[in-house]
């Protein structure tokens, strides 16, 4: 029986995978929340996320990009069972495993970010809601972060499959 019949099953794996990571750029990356004192009403106190794509920070627009191109790579190499093909979706993933990286990095930056809108304030102000500004990962970032993972993991499969399948002599 022929085993090159039917798609390549880890590239639509790749595929399903990236429309997750896809997914995830939509998702807010970054949470801003501004601790007003505790006897101040509860309206007072400020929470901000910024979704990945509109948070200035451009690496979610990155990982978009990279989604993109995992998937499209995983869908074309499923159906004429081109595991190299397939294993390449593992660059972008890579790629925006850097990027996910590099918003945890950089996160410090989003509290400048904040504090800059704030210039017509006069600097004692601008340093008390600073001490109160506190800026943490969000969801989005924690979505793309394992999908990231798992797209470098199931192209780094496919290339193995891919070696094996391409090592065996024509007829066995």
């Amino acid at each position: 029986m022929d085993q090159r019949r039917g798609p390549n099953w880890l590239g639509l794996v790749v595929a399903a995978v990236a429309a997750l990571l896809l997914v995830s750029a939509f998702l807010p990356w970054t949470r801003v929340t501004l601790h007003m004192p505790s006897d101040l009403p509860p309206e007072a106190h400020i929470r901000n996320s910024a979704v990945g794509l509109w948070d200035g920070a451009g690496e979610a627009r990155v990982t978009l990009g990279c989604a993109l191109v995992a998937g499209a790579l995983g869908l074309i190499g499923a159906f004429p069972r081109n595991g190299r093909l397939v294993a390449a979706a593992a660059i972008p993933g890579l790629v925006s495993l850097a990027s996910v990286v590099a918003v945890a990095i950089r996160l410090n930056s989003v509290r400048s970010r904040v504090l800059g809108t704030t210039t017509d304030l006069p600097q004692v102000l601008r340093v008390v809601i600073g001490r109160q500004i506190h800026v943490s990962l969000g969801a989005g970032w924690f979505f793309a972060l394992p999908t990231a993972l798992a797209v470098i993991g199931v192209g780094s499969a496919a290339l193995a499959t891919a070696d094996r399948h391409s090592s065996r002599a024509p007829g066995s």
